[in-house]
């Protein structure tokens, strides 16, 4: 998701997950708790996140930081303070604030009722559709309402302040957590009412607004044991001697690879960062190392030194289970934008919400863990990774540029 929103979990994120086995189990308890009835997931859209607030009787844009414009608000007659003439955000927020503002005559109530008149940090989060955005081509243009999220109060070393509520410790870290905001509960007959007065106004603008789009079963028991049986085997030679722990995983089906992690390679936010041949360092998930160890036979000599590839394989193995039971719950569930999996080419994935997996929502993306790779903005991502070195602030704006203009 991203944005003020902040990052979307994984389940190997959850600080519930701890062990291979603890992966198994979240997703049979996935499973157990939407065939019950007990969770309804929400479609996950690959879309752009933007987040709307209400500021003296009108909408306003926050992209999260610590700018005067963004704490105050991007009111529509401040968008070019903000970003400048030929910014792909332009255009996206103007028609986004036009559809929200013409519509505040009849929404005010519900806009009351959602607290946004009484909480000036909380906010609508919200993803914006355009056709292709990232990875997955959409029919209509759309908006989609996910919900109300309330800012964490932010300070600077300097002067600089964010009003929000007090950051939780988090239980990972054993420090104040990292995450820009929270989600809220919320009335959900406001935000069903919100959603139906908005639509009176948005096709008028090209578009249409969603609330929390729901995903349901389409047939009967999620089936894993296909994915669990599979054989999980890696291109090593000599590294079969020099760690022999690897053995465990060589030539094993997944069940067996995920029963001997008796810790993940790391926990979330902060993720250990890990040497590599190349002279770089990556955290034990990341994508692209996944798929050289998994999929594309890349022989595990060339990828990490002796000292580190065991963690890289460890958590290889994390994302590919993810991946592959992540695919086995998408493909019996379907919603009123499409199934999950199908010809189209499905969605991003679901977000779950459940206290028994924590206090945070985590997502279900399958596939997309690899395609999504793929996609406009991701490239845009790789491209900068492999000719130049940019710094965060930077390549944030390259990407807010981008996402929209694609």
């Amino acid at each position: 998701m991203g944005g003020a929103a902040g990052h979307m979990r994984h389940p190997h994120d959850l600080a519930k997950v701890k062990t291979g086995n603890d992966l198994i189990d979240l997703f049979y308890d996935v499973e157990s708790l939407i065939e019950q009835g007990l969770t309804i997931p929400n479609v996950k859209i690959d879309g752009t996140n933007v987040s709307f607030k209400y500021v003296g009787d009108q909408f306003a844009v926050d992209r999260g930081s610590l700018k005067e414009i963004d704490v105050s608000g991007i009111t529509i007659d401040r968008i070019g303070e903000r970003f400048a003439e030929g910014h792909g955000m332009r255009p996206a927020i103007t028609t986004l604030l036009n559809i929200l503002n013409s519509s505040l005559p009849e929404i005010r109530p519900e806009v009351q009722a959602l607290g946004l008149v009484d909480n000036a940090h909380y906010f609508l989060n919200t993803e914006y559709v355009q056709g292709t955005t990232n990875a997955v081509g959409y029919e209509e243009d759309f908006i989609a309402i996910h919900g109300v999220n309330a800012f964490y109060e932010k300070q600077s070393r300097g002067n600089k302040y964010r009003p929000g509520d007090p950051r939780p410790i988090d239980p990972n870290t054993e420090k104040p957590t990292k995450d820009p905001s929270r989600e809220v509960s919320f009335d959900l007959s406001a935000m069903a009412s919100l959603i139906e007065k908005l639509n009176q106004v948005a096709p008028s603008y090209g578009f249409k607004v969603y609330g929390p789009i729901e995903a349901t079963p389409k047939k009967d028991l999620v089936n894993f044991d296909p994915v669990l049986s599979s054989i999980i085997d890696f291109n090593a030679t000599e590294y079969l001697e020099l760690v022999p722990e690897l053995r465990a995983f060589k030539e094993k089906t997944l069940s067996e690879c995920l029963n001997s992690i008796g810790l993940k390679p790391g926990n979330y936010p902060n993720y250990p960062l890990l040497l590599m041949t190349d002279g770089k360092s990556r955290n034990p998930y990341h994508k692209e190392t996944y798929l050289n160890i998994l999929k594309r036979n890349v022989p595990l000599e060339t990828i990490a030194p002796s000292e580190t590839i065991l963690q890289f394989v460890k958590g290889a193995i994390f994302m590919h289970a993810t991946r592959l039971m992540g695919n086995a719950v998408l493909a019996v569930l379907t919603s009123e934008i499409g199934d999950m999996i199908g010809d189209d080419g499905g969605h991003e994935g679901i977000v779950i919400r459940n206290s028994q997996f924590g206090p945070h929502p985590f997502k279900i993306t399958g596939d997309f863990i690899e395609t999504g790779m793929f996609g406009a903005i991701s490239q845009i991502m790789a491209q900068n990774e492999n000719t130049v070195s940019i710094k965060k602030g930077q390549l944030k704006k390259l990407i807010e540029e981008l996402i929209i203009s694609l």
